[in-house]
């Protein structure tokens, strides 16, 4: 299915179980660039677990990044950034389990699902990953802090007493959709790129239509930088 036969589908599923959502009465663009960032992301996730050379925690936390997009695509229409921050942080905590993963290949699941912050913080920054992709690594550190942040600023608020209704069909800001949009781009990419690269992910590693789905997700510009076929 195409993104916009994918996207017809998600606003239908909003109509039936969510009728009075916001998302139904908002600037379309917006909404769907939205959901197109969060499809796109859940579907590399898929693919990426497909990979028969990773070990099979990275495996298994590729399918958790699958499932956390899931849940932020359910949670999307209820209009609650506190659900919102919530699962995007847990999304970039788990990258940065995923890009550890390629240099502790004897951890455990377990062990890996019980590293915090900043302990992968520490970690990482002891990898080569701190030299050639810094920017991308304070990139994420960044990311994990300004979640964090909005879901302190969320849970005092005056208004925590909103009831769903009224926080379902609260307007929604068309910058505070472009900022949403802006780091689901931002986390796609590093997911893309950095973890091909440290987990030396050739082209051969994919079958036909995986490569196409990539192709058409990424764009051929995009597509021609990935270090699949160095």
């Amino acid at each position: 299915m195409n993104n916009q036969t994918e996207y017809q589908h998600y606003i239908s599923f909003i109509r039936e179980n969510f009728p009075q959502s916001a998302y139904l009465l908002s600037e379309e663009g917006l909404v769907k660039k939205l959901f197109t960032c969060i499809h796109n992301s859940l579907i590399i996730s898929d693919i990426f677990s497909s990979i028969r050379s990773l070990n099979s925690v990275c495996t298994l936390l590729l399918a958790d990044q699958k499932l956390i997009y899931l849940k932020t695509l359910y949670t999307l229409p209820n209009n609650d950034d506190f659900q919102f921050y919530s699962i995007m942080r847990a999304n970039v905590e788990n990258l940065l389990r995923i890009l550890l993963c390629a240099f502790k290949p004897e951890i455990t699941y377990q062990e890996v699902k019980e590293t915090s912050f900043s302990q992968l913080n520490e970690l990482l920054d002891m990898t080569y990953l701190n030299q050639k992709y810094k920017v991308e690594l304070s990139e994420l550190y960044s990311y994990f802090g300004t979640f964090s942040k909005n879901i302190h600023r969320i849970s005092l608020e005056k208004n925590t007493n909103l009831f769903l209704k009224e926080m379902m069909t609260k307007t929604l800001e068309p910058k505070s959709l472009e900022t949403k949009i802006k780091s689901l781009k931002k986390i796609k990419n590093i997911l893309v790129y950095v973890f091909l690269d440290v987990y030396k992910v050739k082209s051969g590693s994919f079958d036909t239509p995986q490569l196409s789905k990539l192709h058409s997700i990424l764009g051929e510009a995009e597509y021609e930088k990935l270090p699949l076929f160095e």
